[in-house]
């Protein structure tokens, strides 16, 4: 007798769990080993303090410090808040290139960017010849391992919670 048809292969999706809007390059990625994916938002970005980031930008362009940016997410809500504090002069220090290209889309140059995109590694690397004071715009969920190696070194350094991801 002929034996019975094997039952149906289960059909598995990957949830991509990131901001809506943020998990195209994984899912293409995904896409391409032949997967199937489902965007699943769980995280949310929050913007905290718009008005003090806009103020702490002009004050950091009127003392000549370092403006260090770690993530994607700050250096966008910084282009949108240089925007509106009628875009001031800043020294720009990025964690890695695709921190210095989420600035530079918005026509902000960075700096300086390290040898290894690393919070441990920009403290390191910052030149210490220019400005000694950072401006330091994060998620309030950032470590403080950026401020303490950068304080280690002689740096004044100001952490400014300008946003959460929850």
């Amino acid at each position: 007798p002929p034996s019975p048809p094997s039952p149906p292969s289960p059909r598995v999706a990957v949830a991509l769990t990131r901001e809506a809007g943020k998990n195209a390059p994984l899912a293409a990625r995904l896409r391409e080993r032949g997967l199937s994916t489902v965007e699943l938002p769980t995280l949310c970005f929050t913007p905290l303090d718009h008005a003090r980031l806009a103020e702490r930008l002009l004050a950091a362009s009127s003392q000549a410090s370092w403006v260090v940016v770690t993530s994607a997410d700050a250096a966008n809500l910084l282009a949108h808040e240089w925007n509106r504090a009628q875009r001031p002069p800043l020294t720009v220090a990025c964690v890695g290139k695709a921190t210095a290209d989420a600035l530079a889309a918005h026509g902000i140059a960075a700096d300086f960017v390290p040898s290894k995109a690393t919070a441990k590694v920009l403290a390191a690397e910052l030149p210490a010849d220019g400005p000694t004071s950072v401006l330091y715009p994060c998620s309030a969920l950032a470590a403080d391992t950026l401020c303490e190696a950068l304080e280690s070194r002689g740096f004044t350094t100001e952490r400014l919670e300008a946003y959460t991801v929850e």
